[in-house]
């Protein structure tokens, strides 16, 4: 099967993935919330290098080393959870310690049709969605699991394997777009400082749930 014929098979896979909210999707909406369509783009390209790293570790063998060696697998995942947790916590610790008036006060300053001054913002918001696509477990299981079915025995498996990845990416990348193009029409509503502590904590509490979840898989 050429890899042209493999995208193709795995494409509505792909599509079927991405449809299933996540945790990354949460973290592109807050950013895109926070500082408008450059938070969210920024997010964005954060989210496709979680994704491109583990379909490249998987294209390295990731699969069978953690087959051969579980206990180091375990350990990657707890450390996964870890990150998960603590990236929580702080985003809850911000949330609590800043006033409604805080928020409505930079919310003037981030107003839709006014771009933010200085490149920070995105900075941070493609720092924190990598963190976080890295760290969500969803993207190295379906990474280790789901990719290697579509490579042929006997075939380049490694740069299938990042083909596959690629689009997978790809696709990720697209949805979410769509993503922050509804939620910048909508950031009128959602920037107010209620909506937007809503959207701030059911982020951080979802990421808090989660770390908690894998910790607890990977230690059973």
């Amino acid at each position: 099967m050429t890899i042209a014929a493999t995208l193709l098979a795995f494409l509505p896979v792909a599509i079927a993935l991405v449809l299933v909210p996540g945790v990354n999707n949460l973290v592109v909406l807050r950013e895109t919330v926070a500082h408008g369509r450059p938070g969210g783009y920024a997010a964005i390209a954060g989210t496709s290098i979680g994704i491109l790293a583990w379909s490249a570790a998987v294209a390295a063998g990731l699969g069978a080393l953690a087959v051969e060696h579980p206990r180091e697998f375990t350990w990657l995942q707890m450390a996964g959870a870890t990150l998960l947790v603590t990236t929580g916590v702080r985003a809850g610790s911000r949330l609590l310690r800043r006033p409604d008036g805080v928020a409505a006060q930079a919310d003037t300053k981030c107003r839709p049709g006014v771009r933010p001054s200085g490149s920070a913002p995105t900075r941070a918001s493609f720092r924190a969605a990598a963190m976080t696509s890295i760290a969500n477990p969803r993207c190295p299981v379906t990474a280790v699991s789901v990719l290697p079915q579509f490579v042929a025995p006997g075939s380049a498996a490694a740069g299938t394997t990042l083909a596959l990845g690629a689009l997978w990416t790809v696709v990720a990348g697209a949805w979410n777009v769509l993503g922050v193009l509804l939620a910048h029409r909508s950031r009128g509503l959602l920037s107010r400082p209620r909506p937007r502590r809503v959207v701030e904590g059911v982020s951080a509490g979802a990421l808090i749930a989660l770390g908690i979840s894998v910790a607890v898989g990977a230690g059973a």
